[in-house]
């Protein structure tokens, strides 16, 4: 559960928050003006403006890159066993660089799409935010009162 929470707070973080506002502007609405719909809007198009300026997946990647660089002979080292049982000989000191670079290079293109599917859904919390949002601000007014009678 804390690894969840961890990974995914912003998320978390923005979606309630969000719903907060959302409802506090709804509870305003029904006993004030339906013009508190709008406003909610306004904050909620904050809050996804917020989520996309937090730069959160450029921290995810020094995080992850710190831990590679602190694992990266441990995780060379288990490669190279492996390969060198698969061929049946010890890799030799010229093949030894040329390897080491490949898995170094292999394992940052790997952290690279972890952090693109990290970008991929921080982006899509972002757009049904600011989306909902602007439409909340525009239309918000209106659509409360088709489904109250307004004075």
């Amino acid at each position: 559960m804390h690894e969840f929470i961890r990974r995914f707070w912003l998320d978390i973080t923005a979606i309630i928050s969000s719903a907060v506002v959302l409802g506090v502007g709804g509870y305003l609405s029904l006993n004030g003006s339906p013009v508190w719909l709008n406003r909610t809007g306004s904050v909620i198009i904050c809050i996804g403006v917020l989520v996309a300026a937090c730069r959160f997946h450029d921290r995810e990647q020094a995080r992850l890159s710190e831990r590679a660089s602190a694992n990266e002979d441990a995780l060379y080292e288990s490669v190279k066993l492996k390969l060198e049982a698969q061929l049946g000989k010890p890799i030799v000191l010229g093949q030894d660089r040329d390897f080491r670079k490949l898995v170094a290079d292999a394992f940052q293109k790997e952290i690279q799409s972890l952090v693109d599917i990290e970008k991929q859904r921080i982006k899509l919390i972002e757009i049904f935010l600011v989306v909902g949002g602007t439409l909340l601000s525009g239309f918000g007014d209106y659509a409360f009162c088709i489904f109250k009678t307004c004075q």
